[in-house]
């Protein structure tokens, strides 16, 4: 589905308030990027109102089985609990970079506790587009206590190519 920038943060703000969680590169949500060696992350601001978009770049290649390389987005431990036992939709609002794209990336949801998604190879276009993946966040009886993270890997070859991220939601499916 293609929408305008601003509708994007509009749907993200909806998933949020249907008791998902979302994620941009706006002021606000500084503090939960953190970046890795060999990978690139450029913020731009789209308008006066602080929200903008990321291009990743990665250099290196991407090693199956190894889940901390790339762009990471570290969620509040409050979201694995949340959805403890149940299946999770992970999106992204992306599009390959205009200069030097990617023609796919890679994407994990991680719950640092209790398993991952694995690697998801989603494909961009040229406009921003919401490419998701389903995870079935393992059951933890005692609950989750880590913070729960999506890596995201720009350029699985490590050519240093880039994708533009807008934004990053993930919400409950039945």
């Amino acid at each position: 589905m293609l929408f305008r920038s601003a509708e994007w943060v509009s749907r993200m703000n909806e998933a949020v308030q249907r008791g998902g969680f979302a994620a941009t590169f706006g002021a606000e949500d500084t503090h939960v990027w953190k970046i890795d060696e060999n990978h690139q992350l450029e913020r731009f601001r789209l308008t006066d109102a602080g929200f903008g978009f990321a291009r990743i770049s990665s250099s290196v290649a991407l090693t199956p089985g190894i889940v901390h390389v790339g762009a990471a987005l570290y969620w509040p431990a409050e979201v694995s609990q949340k959805f403890n036992g149940q299946k999770v939709q992970v999106g992204i609002i992306a599009r390959t970079a205009s200069a030097n794209g990617s023609p796919e990336f890679g994407a994990v949801f991680a719950t640092r506790q209790a398993g991952n998604s694995g690697w998801h190879f989603l494909k961009p276009t040229g406009d921003f587009t919401l490419l998701s993946f389903e995870f079935q966040i393992p059951p933890v009886a005692e609950g989750y206590t880590n913070e729960p993270m999506v890596m995201i890997h720009a350029d699985p070859k490590g050519a240093g190519r880039a994708i533009e991220v807008l934004g990053v939601m993930v919400r409950a499916v039945p």
